[in-house]
């Protein structure tokens, strides 16, 4: 057997990605541990230690599989170790591939690629309203009765913070980095929408089947787990895409998003503009306050990224990619207004 070829699976977070992981890991041919490992974010977690730490990150930190010859983590093996480890799993298995739902390892796809060429992303994609929706309201999730530990706890809240105007561009940076890097390397990359694994499951499984290069198209899963943004019927494996954007963003809200994204994005008719006095003194007065309030919460922002990421070269790549837009909101967003 070949070596064992690696998918990866991108996409901003609340946007589909555990569910497109289940549906792909029920292959037969493809080796998949825990969704998000995030090996590749947290390099400095791994080096200085023995490799089967690696193994224990993909198939849970309980795990007591001996990896046979130990050897220690370096910064300059540190792909090498993780491919290989990788590779060492599915082969146990049998299997011609392995799947890392990590969503932000897109950040490292040139590192991968340089050590695999034959690597596969797969970046699903979702409608901005329904991504920042769900953000907005997982914050009720933040409790100590979920993550039990007070210091787990701290960290959750400052990552869970909701702010429109950063979450916008964010969420806008990621996605031109979908599409950029489909662009230039469409062997290595292929991009879905949210409403095709929800709407069209088989079609998509097809089409993602022939891209990594299976032989047989990736079987529809029975029993998919229902998560907050689908319903699954449990007897025929049928899911349905539930938008929830109008039941949690206000009019003005939706209204930037909808301005916002409408370079990249057609949506339904722009519904919640509005062509009165009081309504667009109301949106202006919308816009001031969350851009102010943003300007205090992007230092909470990149603060938790510096404590959920602890990689200096990651954590570079994500300020460039995602604030080098920072100096000219103000300039923007007034365009935007005198617009309409």
């Amino acid at each position: 057997m070949s070596r064992p070829k690696p998918i990866f699976i991108g996409g901003y977070m609340h946007s589909g990605t555990s569910l497109l992981f289940e549906l792909i890991a029920n292959s037969q041919h493809i080796f998949a541990g825990l969704k998000e490992t995030k090996i590749l974010e947290y390099p400095s977690k791994y080096v200085g230690s023995p490799s089967e730490k690696i193994i224990h990150s993909i198939l849970g930190n309980s795990n007591s599989m001996d990896f046979g010859e130990k050897t220690i983590i370096t910064k300059q093996n540190f792909y090498k170790s993780y491919f290989e480890t990788y590779e060492y799993l599915a082969e146990r298995k049998n299997n011609n591939y392995y799947l890392d739902g990590s969503p932000n390892q897109y950040l490292q796809f040139k590192n991968v690629i340089k050590h695999r060429q034959e690597s596969k992303f797969i970046f699903i994609e979702r409608d901005p309203r329904d991504v920042i929706s769900s953000l907005k309201k997982r914050k009720t999730t933040t409790n100590i009765e979920r993550y039990k530990s007070e210091k787990v706890l701290k960290i959750k809240k400052l990552e869970k913070k909701y702010y429109l105007f950063i979450h916008a561009f964010s969420i806008k940076m990621a996605y031109q980095k979908f599409k950029n890097l489909a662009k230039k390397n469409p062997q290595n990359v292929y991009m879905i929408d949210y409403a095709d694994p929800t709407q069209n499951t088989d079609h998509v499984l097809k089409n993602i089947s022939s891209f990594i290069g299976l032989d047989a198209p990736i079987p529809v899963k029975e029993n998919v787990a229902v998560n907050n943004s689908a319903d699954v019927n449990a007897k025929s494996g049928e899911i349905t895409l539930r938008s929830s954007y109008k039941e949690n963003l206000t009019r003005n809200e939706a209204r930037f998003i909808e301005s916002y994204f409408a370079k990249l994005y057609e949506f339904d008719g722009l519904n919640h503009r509005s062509n009165s006095l009081k309504g667009n003194i109301e949106y202006t007065l919308f816009l001031f306050k969350e851009l102010s309030k943003s300007g205090i919460g992007i230092i909470d922002f990149i603060f938790s990224r510096i404590l959920l990421l602890r990689s200096p070269s990651v954590f570079f790549d994500w300020v460039v990619m995602r604030l080098r837009r920072l100096f000219l909101i103000q300039s923007n967003y007034s365009a935007r207004l005198r617009a309409g």
